[in-house]
């Protein structure tokens, strides 16, 4: 199954673009695409775009911000709208965190800018919650 893959306001993008399609592969998960966003406003509109052509879409970056770029902020009114079913925190051993949400089909994934971190996280509960959702 394809996904898409925004980098929003990344540091090291090709770092977590290598380790997330390589989490990805035993989980037959594959990134279609992969688009950059340095605002609120295109990162909106790639994500509307990424949920045109995929149920599954990964946000890298944007959480470690205290400012009006942070991801989780953007992202809250827009998911109170939309009224996901299943919003989960991951955690991570090294204190990095990620989120998940659900709406319908739709997967919003939101992972730290950190390559060690993704691999962790795919390989633990959320590499498991990917293998046995329904896609």
């Amino acid at each position: 199954m394809d996904c898409t893959l925004i980098l929003y306001a990344a540091r090291k993008t090709s770092l977590c673009e290598r380790t997330l399609a390589k989490s990805l592969q035993p989980l037959s998960l594959r990134i279609r695409e992969t688009v950059f966003s340095t605002s609120a406003k295109a990162l909106g509109e790639q994500l509307r775009q990424a949920f045109l052509h995929d149920d599954i879409c990964f946000v890298v970056g944007g959480m470690s911000f205290s400012d009006s770029r942070e991801v989780r902020a953007i992202l809250a009114s827009a998911a109170a709208s939309s009224h996901p079913e299943l919003v989960r925190r991951l955690k991570n051993p090294s204190g990095e965190e990620g989120l998940l949400l659900r709406c319908g089909s739709q997967l919003l994934i939101l992972l730290p800018d950190e390559p060690e971190a993704i691999a962790d996280m795919l390989k633990g509960i959320l590499g498991t919650y990917l293998k046995t959702c329904n896609h």
